[in-house]
């Protein structure tokens, strides 16, 4: 199977992200245009698409997913450089993962990772229903895919009367509504949806100016519309989780976002990541470089509203792979549990008053 390229910004750069990719075995070919890309994942069998900036990240999304056969093949986008902005921006428009250009080892072990990788598998997982509604062809498909590859049986509607067609013939078991679902608004189909067809059940409202996983003044839980698509599979896993489980969690989950740098024991140089949730006594990182085992891990990251980084240390408790070609109930990277005792007092106390202020934050939301 062939990795495919797609840009012309790559210059003299061009020799070392082909050599990063083939020094894991995989076969690359550099696609020049978006046009040429259509082209081109009709007459290869693509595992994996690298777009050489995050310019055209937004296109390539587009065309990547509305190719029915491509619907599993992960998009990754190379940077000069990152920060909390450029990540949650890429990833919010289509990227599956974000690599460093000046990081040809980082590019490798991702290729590497995708020995196995089957982009045409499908998760074994089976979640139920979603019925989806939203008015833009696009975001539906982004939004759908991560459900449909954690095993939600997802239904589209582009319009209210749409969702309510769909919810007759087969009541859902979750909703996901945009709030600019015509033609009068998410907020009123979601009334409809429930008065008329579905009674009360979990429900997301995807919204503008809202932090992920807080509170509609109609109760329904609210998603930003330009959020990360993995911020809705949380927020949906959440809802559908029996209460008994998440009241035996130490400290709740929270979706937060952020830049973090971690290196396992052994290694000489750190990794880079995005946060995807945290609690009082651990973090998710997003990657698909995780370290290949489970260990002791160093991380520094901001905690959330933290003017400065923090240094914590804890143990890899589990990682997720693409290797399956399923991305599960959460994208591919790696769980960690902290250790207290091994993390500098001051920068353990940040971390976890910083998250404390923003569970109270999302408590009065």
């Amino acid at each position: 199977m062939t990795v495919l390229v797609v840009g012309q910004r790559l210059g003299d750069r061009e020799r070392n992200v082909r050599d990063a990719i083939e020094r894991a075995g995989r076969e690359v070919v550099f696609v020049p245009s978006l046009q040429m890309l259509r082209q081109s994942l009709d007459e290869f069998r693509v595992r994996c698409v690298l777009a050489d900036s995050p310019v055209d990240v937004r296109d390539i999304a587009r065309i990547l997913r509305s190719n029915v056969s491509c619907f599993g093949v992960p998009l990754i986008a190379l940077a000069d450089h990152v920060n909390d902005r450029i990540l949650l921006e890429l990833y919010a428009i289509g990227a599956d993962d974000v690599v460093l250009i000046h990081d040809p080892g980082g590019l490798t072990r991702r290729m590497a990772a995708l020995a196995s990788f089957d982009p045409q598998a499908r998760t074994a997982l089976f979640q139920g229903s979603c019925l989806l509604a939203h008015s833009d062809l696009h975001r539906r498909q982004l939004f759908g895919r991560v459900l449909r590859q954690a095993g939600f049986d997802v239904s589209f509607a582009a319009s209210m009367q749409e969702a309510l067609s769909v919810a007759e013939r087969s009541p859902p078991k979750v909703l996901v509504v945009s709030s600019s679902l015509p033609p009068e608004g998410g907020r009123r189909a979601l009334e409809r949806l429930s008065a008329d067809w579905v009674g009360e059940m979990p429900a997301v409202l995807l919204a503008a100016g809202k932090q992920s996983g807080s509170m509609s003044p109609h109760g329904w839980t609210v998603v930003p519309e330009d959020a990360p698509p993995d911020d809705l599979l949380f927020v949906v896993n959440e809802l559908l989780r029996p209460r008994e489980l998440l009241e035996s969690r130490a400290s709740r989950r929270l979706l937060y976002a952020t830049l973090i740098s971690f290196r396992a024991a052994g290694e000489l140089e750190s990794r880079v990541g995005l946060t995807y949730n945290i609690s009082r006594e651990g973090l998710y990182v997003r990657t698909f470089d995780a370290p290949p085992t489970k260990g002791q891990v160093w991380l520094e990251l901001r905690p959330p509203g933290a003017a400065r980084a923090c240094h914590v240390r804890g143990e890899i408790m589990w990682t997720r792979t693409l290797a399956t070609g399923a991305r599960g109930a959460a994208p591919p990277g790696f769980g960690v549990r902290l250790s207290p005792e091994q993390c500098p007092p001051a920068d353990r106390t940040s971390y976890v008053e910083q998250y404390d202020s923003m569970l109270s934050m999302l408590s009065v939301m």
